[in-house]
């Protein structure tokens, strides 16, 4: 997005004791482009927090260890002298405690080591729309835009939640044609497939805070990595379960496995900083109907099932769960039934313990 001559600059300080990384940081980016500028750097909590009194920034990106006062405390103290400020954490360490303590301070975003430069502009990009919405800086033809986007990601995951998801509603009289014109999608002749992530955590309510930011990770790297092998895509969260619906063609099927695969290896690269989640990957079947594809969301749903029984944290193929479509309701409603009594059990444990 273009910067446009009234928008005031969004002040950015790097906070990282290593100089390298400092410099990795500034390079990779067109700052100007954002409308951003690099106000200052400093290599220490200490530092940092005059640079803040000196310079009133808009943004912070920080590694989450640091000489002085680390990260974490540089965060608390900071945003008592500022509570609008905005940050991203940078983790090298296989340690949750701190990125799950930085999310309690209301850190927005956070980057892994080597930091890469489309995370790195995604978190940016991210912020400066969240600046220019605190701000109003958004033109009106920006408004209408956000707007307008908004309206039809809505209109795309009520389809999903209502049409695909829902016992009540069946989904054997959709045509394509219809669907794009009324859901605002862009499906074409090929194949329809449901991928699914699934987050198991602790019982602990810092754990279960931390699933929106996760889930918002979960759909970058599922776009970022599937969007140019699918004429579309969409997602829906609900229960912690980030769904993905795929349309491509015939003979991209090999390739979509593999890049799915990927897509598991990034998720336990995501692992190194929330140990105490579980990652586990999903495929349904994949079918050439679209009227088939409440069956391809329901295989996909039985997949999420059986990682109770195959292990989670890992990758569960479509070849794994396929079966007759008419079966596919009898075991889902026996895995809730085994699940309802799986869950008292480990209610009466969390209590015991």
């Amino acid at each position: 997005m273009e910067l446009k001559g009234e928008e005031a600059m969004i002040k950015v300080i790097i906070a990282d004791d290593e100089e390298n990384v400092c410099r990795l940081i500034r390079g990779l980016i067109n700052w100007d482009l954002l409308g951003m500028e690099i106000a200052g750097i400093a290599h220490n909590g200490v530092e940092t927090l005059d640079l803040i009194k000196a310079l009133s920034p808009d943004l912070i990106i920080t590694d989450i260890r640091m000489p002085g006062y680390d990260g974490l405390e540089m965060i608390r103290r900071a945003t008592n002298i500022n509570p609008e400020l905005d940050f991203i954490i940078i983790s090298g360490y296989d340690h949750f405690e701190y990125a799950q303590n930085a999310i309690k301070y209301g850190v927005s975003d956070y980057l892994l080591k080597p930091i890469k430069k489309d995370d790195l502009l995604a978190a940016l990009n991210k912020m400066r729309e969240k600046y220019l919405r605190r701000t109003e800086q958004l033109n009106h033809e920006e408004q209408l835009q956000k707007q307008m986007k908004n309206d039809v990601r809505k209109i795309r995951a009520n389809f999903i939640k209502e049409r695909l998801l829902s016992d009540s509603k069946t989904a054997q009289d959709l045509l394509m044609e219809s669907v794009n014109q009324n859901y605002h999608f862009s499906f074409s002749p090929g194949l329809f497939q449901v991928c699914a992530v699934k987050i198991d955590c602790g019982y602990e309510d810092d754990y279960n805070n931390t699933i929106p930011i996760l889930e918002d990770k979960i759909k970058w790297i599922l776009e970022s990595m599937l969007k140019g092998r699918c004429f579309d895509l969409e997602f829906y969260s609900d229960d912690s379960i980030t769904y993905c619906l795929m349309n491509y063609d015939t003979d991209s099927r090999k390739a979509i496995r593999k890049q799915l695969k990927e897509v598991f290896d990034e998720l336990m690269v995501q692992k190194i900083t929330y140990r105490q989640h579980e990652f586990t990957i999903v495929t349904g079947i994949a079918v050439d109907d679209i009227g088939q594809l409440q069956e391809a969301f329901q295989t996909a749903g039985y997949a999420i099932g059986q990682r109770l029984i195959l292990g989670t944290g890992r990758l569960i193929e479509d070849q794994t769960v396929q079966m007759h479509p008419q079966t596919v309701s009898a075991l889902l409603a026996e895995l809730n039934r085994t699940m309802g009594t799986v869950v008292e059990v480990l209610k009466k444990e969390a209590v015991l313990n």
